[in-house]
């Protein structure tokens, strides 16, 4: 064999070599997605890409290098969601992460395939999304974290600390939303026992009746506001609103959504968020290495928080007394 035939012949097995070691260094790209209700740009779809982005990073996920999602958000419109499943469908991402009830039933109809792992969920059985929580059964498993009955107890009495001297309670719901449900009359009669207070009901069905309900709150006299709805089922667009609108009235709010004090809200009660991204994001894992949505239990929150939004408070000039003011985890400035 000749010199150069030689040298060629090394040459040329020293380039696959290095071929193949780079492509064995290179790690394996795992696709997610995302699919969320509001704007990007909203505060909430922020913290939620950020959140899931955190929480994978933990576990050695780094976008860019062995991780890519694949945001979808509607702009507040309901109505874009169904097709924007759709996409994310026809991308055949491995898992989609949902925060909301609302997401996870216009999923549920987009695939019975592709693991959808919820992320803020309520009452997942009584909505058909699985059939125990032990065994979900399908392809949705997740977190079921919307507060309990006991929870919206601590709330009331948490705006009851925040205004002790307050005798009316306005309460946000919408009887369309199972979840919201839990906080109808009978719940309301409970609080007023146990509380004092007065608490007036207040029935917001849909985006396009935010006036009115809000016209109904200043017409109950009502001290504080218990915001009983999600905002997978008007939006945070719409809790943004509501938050201003307590903000100008100087009325004492506290929500439930997650999202509640990123959009102005003053005062949030609920499933801590890190805790909260955090196994969500080891859903995410656990399936991307090879478990069955079908066999991960669906997991109730441990862990609960009190968040202030100061920001807030100091528009409305609030000072929560002493006593609540140390039950605060965690404030927004």
């Amino acid at each position: 064999m000749g010199q150069k035939r030689r040298q060629f012949l090394i040459a040329t097995g020293a380039l696959l070599a290095a071929r193949l070691t780079h492509a064995q260094e290179r790690p394996r790209v795992r696709r997610i997605g995302l699919l969320g209700l509001n704007h990007p740009e909203n505060p909430a779809a922020k913290q939620l890409r950020t959140g899931v982005v955190d929480a994978l990073r933990k576990l050695g996920y780094r976008e860019g290098e062995n991780l890519a999602i694949e945001l979808r958000y509607a702009d507040g419109r309901p109505d874009r969601l169904p097709a924007l499943a759709a996409e994310l469908v026809k991308l055949a991402v491995e898992v989609i992460v949902s925060p909301g009830n609302s997401m996870t039933r216009v999923l549920q109809r987009a695939t019975k395939t592709i693991p959808i792992v919820m992320v803020t969920s309520g009452l997942p059985i009584e909505q058909g999304f699985i059939k125990s929580y032990a065994r979900p059964g399908g392809n949705i498993t997740g977190l079921d974290n919307w507060p309990t009955i006991e929870l919206g107890a601590k709330g009331y009495q948490i705006l009851k600390q925040a205004v002790p001297q307050a005798r009316i309670a306005a309460s946000l719901g919408n009887s369309k939303d199972p979840t919201s449900r839990l906080y109808g009359d009978d719940f309301r009669r409970r609080v007023a026992t146990n509380t004092g207070l007065t608490v007036v009901g207040i029935d917001l069905l849909a985006a396009e009746g935010l006036a009115r309900a809000l016209d109904e709150i200043v017409a109950s006299g009502a001290d504080l506001l218990f915001v009983g709805i999600g905002a997978g089922s008007l939006g945070n667009s719409v809790l943004a609103a509501i938050a201003a609108f307590a903000v100008k009235r100087k009325l004492v709010s506290l929500g439930f959504a997650p999202s509640y004090p990123e959009v102005g809200g003053l005062l949030y009660y609920g499933i801590e968020l890190v805790a909260m991204w955090d196994r969500a994001a080891s859903y995410v894992d656990r399936i991307l290495r090879g478990a069955t949505p079908a066999d991960l239990p669906v997991e109730q929150p441990t862990k609960y928080e009190l968040v202030l939004n100061m920001k807030t408070a100091k528009a409305m000039g609030m000072t929560l007394p002493p006593p609540l003011m140390a039950q605060v985890d965690r404030t927004i400035e």
